[in-house]
């Protein structure tokens, strides 16, 4: 009974860190896409196409705010009832 509290343990220290590894790279590339394809607060010219830096910002987004719940759902134990 104790390997099996240990092996989740485990598995809990895991999703803790891919989640914190998957914010630390995915909140930069939402923040400079979001400049990048912001036409009316920047007008930056670059070489890549609009459209691929669009899904690359929805994408990380859609990354980020799943990394965002399942870290809040690890800590729901500290949550005010």
């Amino acid at each position: 009974m104790a390997s099996v509290r240990a092996g989740s343990g485990d598995i809990r220290k895991r999703l803790l860190l891919a989640s914190d590894l998957i914010l630390f790279t995915g909140m930069p590339v939402v923040v400079l896409t979001g400049i990048l394809i912001a036409k009316e607060l920047f007008v930056l010219r670059i070489g890549l196409p609009w459209k691929l830096i669009f899904l690359l910002h929805k994408y990380a987004s859609y990354g980020c705010l799943t990394a965002i719940c399942l870290h809040v759902l690890m800590h729901a134990r500290y949550l005010p009832a």
